[in-house]
Formats: structure tokens, C-alpha cells, sequence
């Protein structure tokens, strides 16, 4: 059996340590960078290897998975150098990485990405592959994850061992590198809207007299239901306002 790829990962925010720490728990090594150290100190606690830089997570990485916020956290891990070093992360990466995005970017982001990430190494391949479904879910290898690039690379059996270890729905998307990211986008869309017209129609129900729990029980089981109802839907029967996810981050997802 050929032995699993050595990971490189950065962005071990909210989403981003389950699924680095899920990738330990099936057996890969995982060398993490964050720009908080109680993050990097959660990986090695998991049986991962705490990175001091996005260089130092790439140096032996076969795959990098970068997981961050946005385009230009993206540009930073890549091509800025680490201190006292000549290095970028893309120089430090061994000969023939891949490097897979698993951020919500513009569509239009990966392409550029890959046309400065082939400028300085022809030899790494780049794949745009957002992914969806939460913390808990993260944690779990129970990821939607839209899949899109150099389709040889994505059929590599490398590649689709990590894929499918963090996620349970793996779509790969035609179209070409940040197809799946236009995909992401539209999802994102839909979301926000499923999840105004959840809080509207149980406000409704509120202001009917109606008994949340039925209400929100038969729309479930109608042709109403949608992901979202179900799930936030919950949180307003049982009134629970505890925040699930970064709001903030959610509106850069649905116009990124």
C-alpha cells in the first residue's frame, strides 16, 4: 500500500482545525501554520506538527492545503517570505506539490493564483476546492467539497485520498480552475437566502400563535424544507442565539 502524502496545512481557524485534525486521525502527517498559536498548539495535541511559519508547513508538504479567509491571506501564505529566509511557501514546497485551495475566494482568484504559482515553480500543480458544511462537520470528514482544476491532477490518487478523507460529497466541477468557486458562490447565495426566509416564515408562525416545534416538524417533512430551515430552524424553536458561525465571514462568502 503506498504510503500516505505529507500534508502541509494553513488556516486552522474554526473549519480549518477539523479538518486538519480529522486528516491526522486517518493516518496522514500534518505540519500546521497559523496566525494563532492556540491553533497550531490544538493541532500538535492531535498528533500534528505545529509549523512556525506557512514556509515551514510547505517545506515537506506533497499536498498543501491552504484554508483562510480570503484572496489576499492566500497571496501572503504563498509568496511572502518567511523571516530570515529567502523562501516564499511556493519555493519551499517540494518538486511536483499540489496545492489545493479549500478557501471561498472570487472565482476569478485561483487562475491568477496559479499563473504566479507557475511563474516561479512550472513543476506545482493547483486546484480550486472550496469546501461546505461546518464546523462539526469538518471535524468529521463530513465535508461537501466542490472540486476544479487540471482534471489528470484531480483523478491523481493522491489527491482524491485527502479529498476524500475530509469529505462525504466530493463534486468535481467542469469548467476548469474556479469553476468550483463560481459554484461556491451560488451555494452561498442560496444559503443566505434559505436562511432569511427561515427566520421570516418562523416569525410568522410566532406571531400566528403556532407551535414551533410542529411548525418547524412539518415543514421538515413538506417540500418547504431546505438545509437550512431544518438546521437554523432549530436554534428559534429552542431559542438559542449562541452563534455557530462567523457572520462577518459568511458575508464575504456570499460576494466574494
Amino acid at each position: 500500500m503506498p504510503a500516505l502524502p505529507h500534508i502541509g496545512f494553513v488556516g486552522l481557524g474554526a473549519m480549518g482545525i477539523g479538518m486538519a485534525t480529522y486528516l491526522v486521525k486517518s493516518g496522514y502527517s500534518v505540519s500546521g501554520f497559523d496566525m494563532n498559536p492556540a491553533a497550531t498548539s490544538s493541532l500538535a495535541s492531535a498528533g500534528g506538527t505545529a509549523a512556525i511559519s506557512p514556509v515551514a508547513a510547505a517545506t515537506a508538504a506533497d499536498v498543501f492545503i491552504i484554508m483562510v479567509a480570503t484572496a489576499d491571506q492566500c497571496n501572503s501564505v504563498l509568496f511572502e517570505t518567511a523571516t530570515g529566509t529567502a523562501d516564499s511557501a511556493v519555493k519551499a514546497l517540494p518538486k511536483n506539490a499540489i496545492i489545493i485551495l479549500c478557501s471561498t475566494v472570487p472565482p476569478g482568484y485561483p487562475a491568477e493564483a496559479l499563473e504566479r504559482v507557475r511563474h516561479e515553480r512550472p513543476d506545482v500543480q493547483f486546484l480550486d476546492c472550496p469546501v461546505s458544511g461546518g464546523t462539526v462537520r469538518a471535524g468529521k470528514g463530513d465535508l461537501v467539497i466542490l472540486a476544479s482544476g487540471d482534471s489528470s491532477t484531480l483523478q491523481s490518487n493522491k489527491v482524491k485520498a485527502v479529498l476524500d478523507t475530509m469529505a462525504s460529497s466530493l463534486h468535481v466541477i467542469p469548467g476548469g480552475l474556479g469553476a468550483a468557486n463560481k459554484v461556491k458562490l451560488i451555494n452561498q447565495q442560496l444559503a443566505g437566502i434559505h436562511i432569511a426566509a427561515t427566520a421570516e416564515a418562523m416569525a410568522l408562525g410566532a406571531v400566528l400563535g403556532m407551535d414551533m416545534q410542529a411548525l418547524h416538524d412539518a415543514v421538515v417533512k413538506s417540500d418547504a424544507w431546505s438545509w437550512m430551515f431544518e438546521n437554523r430552524g432549530m436554534h428559534i424553536v429552542k431559542e438559542d442565539w449562541t452563534p455557530h458561525s462567523a457572520l462577518d465571514i459568511f458575508v464575504k462568502d456570499m460576494v466574494s
